[in-house]
């Protein structure tokens, strides 16, 4: 009986080796799923993220380009009727220029809000509204009116750069955590 006690601890001891290389296949398994899991989320969130961005900033500036695309070959003439509450431009390192016009109407609760994004400096310019003859309802800026290509092409420019992260997130969701490194 004791004699057989060596035969079976190597027995065991060969035994336990391929559990000790089949825990260590396992769990090295465990972690570049936990990796690939880890990297899938990553690019997800960042492109939901994005493409929240994306979103707010075609809400943000979408219908003002529209509307004053349609008035841009239109006869605009002064705004009486309303007036300005606030207008503030703010150039943000002598490349993007943040524009917010507030405007109040003869009654009571009327606002109107405009916001531009114009690619360069801005300061000093005279704000007035205006109002297309054809269409009354509409109103705009002359800052809207006057910077209307630079705002389209500033329009494109960060749309296309949100958009890029957009699209590079979901390839990074589709190549699935690909560039694993295990150590």
């Amino acid at each position: 009986m004791f004699a057989d006690a060596p035969l079976m601890s190597s027995q065991i001891q060969r035994a336990v080796l391929p559990i000790e290389q089949w825990n260590v296949f396992v769990w090295g398994r465990w972690r570049d799923l936990q990796q690939k899991v880890v990297n899938f989320m990553t690019h997800f969130f960042a492109a939901l993220f994005m493409a929240g961005l994306v979103g707010f900033f075609c809400w943000w500036l979408g219908p003002g380009l529209i509307s004053d695309y349609g008035l841009r070959n239109e006869t605009l003439v002064p705004v009486t009727d309303m007036q300005i509450t606030e207008a503030k431009c703010r150039s943000k390192l002598f490349v993007i220029s943040f524009c917010d016009i507030e405007a109040e109407g003869p009654r009571q609760g009327e606002k109107n809000e405009l916001s531009y994004l114009i690619l360069g400096s801005m300061g000093g310019e005279n704000v007035g509204l205006l109002r297309s003859l054809e269409h009354p309802d509409v109103v705009t800026s002359n800052i809207g009116i006057d910077y209307f290509w630079n705002r389209v092409a500033s329009f494109i420019v960060f749309g296309g750069l949100l958009a890029a992260l957009v699209i590079g997130g979901i390839i990074g969701m589709a190549r699935g955590g690909d560039e694993v490194q295990t150590t």
